[in-house]
């Protein structure tokens, strides 16, 4: 803002590079078309869920995804939660060798090391076997908007079962080639709408006012707010911007518990009340929230925020209780830095 205003065109140059937070208007229109596109091939696939189970007010919530992200909250779903990194990609390999038609796979990071290796051998079986398999590294779009190409429709019967222990998910995706910032606005409803408990994990916290403002709040109307962030970071200015942001939180009566290092904790997940929990990619923070291609997921179910809880308790256990006190000795340099940082938060 200052650049602008005492060095004009610098400022001006400076906004044009950094200062857009969307996608040009032809590739908005793309995921306009895309969500027409979901809107038609989903209808009827929320008949089936435990809607009588909801609390009140996440039908709202339901309807606010529905209208930004165009999918449904669908019935009938079991989810299998997954320690860690290596887990994960050794269950995403197993699931390619079970593929019979096709294989669709999209990532921000790509890289084929000892640890990925099994998946790239599992995408080479299924290619062997006739198995089709799209692949798509990239950091900034999707499949359509890269190649025009709408992905075909898996048209097997789909068997909503209402059974107790399954689950009610909706997806919701979100980023600069939408309208909205779809995720920014579902997580600060949450926390708003929370009545007992907001449990929050997230690797790079530098949130937006609105949700900076529904945290404390909901801390400040007795809700018990925890949130689970890294004590040593890979990325100094974020690690440092967030920093910034926890003397805030400790006064509103937020616990903040660092994850003990060397380990960084790299999970992003929350869990709202007894049984409602958001999971997906999406760090709690203004770049994930406006600039990143995002994509969550909301799950109703009280046995599943169990085992969200249970993972989180895990955490607690790894991690040390900041205290206010201890948080404002710290030194004048170290808090300089941290507000300085916190500064391009919206660069970050």
């Amino acid at each position: 803002m200052l650049a602008i205003i005492f060095i004009p065109f610098l400022g001006v140059l400076v906004f044009l590079l950094v200062g857009v937070g969307r996608l040009p208007a032809r590739r908005r229109e793309k995921q306009r078309e895309v969500n027409e596109l979901i809107l038609a091939r989903t209808d009827g696939l929320d008949q089936v869920s435990h809607r009588d189970e909801w609390p009140p007010w996440l039908t709202s919530a339901v309807r606010l995804n529905r209208n930004l992200g165009a999918l449904p909250m669908v019935g009938g779903n079991r989810v299998e939660l997954l320690p860690d990194y290596e887990a994960s990609i050794t269950r995403m390999a197993a699931a390619v060798d079970e593929a019979t038609e096709f294989v669709h796979v999209q990532f921000y990071i790509l890289v084929l090391d000892s640890v990925t290796q099994p998946f790239f051998d599992a995408l080479g079986r299924a290619v062997q076997r006739g198995v089709v398999v799209n692949v798509l590294s990239d950091y900034l779009a999707d499949w359509f908007s890269e190649t025009d190409e709408v992905l075909p429709l898996d048209t097997s019967p789909v068997v909503l079962d209402p059974a107790p222990d399954l689950l009610d998910a909706q997806v919701l995706p979100s980023g600069p080639s939408f309208d909205n910032d779809n995720n920014l606005k579902l997580y600060a409803l949450l926390i708003q709408k929370a009545e007992h408990r907001v449990s929050i994990t997230s690797p790079y916290f530098v949130p937006e006012e609105s949700t900076m403002l529904a945290i404390v709040t909901a801390a400040s109307r007795g809700v018990q707010v925890e949130l689970f962030a890294s004590a040593i970071g890979d990325q100094a200015l974020v690690y440092h911007a967030q920093r910034s942001y926890y003397e805030e939180l400790l006064r509103a009566g937020v616990s903040v518990y660092l994850y003990k290092e060397p380990t960084v904790l790299h999970a992003k997940h929350f869990t709202i009340d007894d049984d409602v929990s958001v999971a997906g990619s999406s760090n709690m923070d203004i770049r994930s929230f406006s600039l990143n291609m995002e994509v969550s997921v909301l799950v109703h179910g009280a046995e599943f925020v169990q085992r969200m809880r249970a993972v989180q308790d895990g955490y607690r256990a790894d991690s040390r209780k900041l205290e206010l006190t201890d948080w404002l000795d710290r030194p004048a340099g170290a808090r300089v830095y941290d507000n300085l940082a916190r500064l391009t938060s919206s660069l970050q």
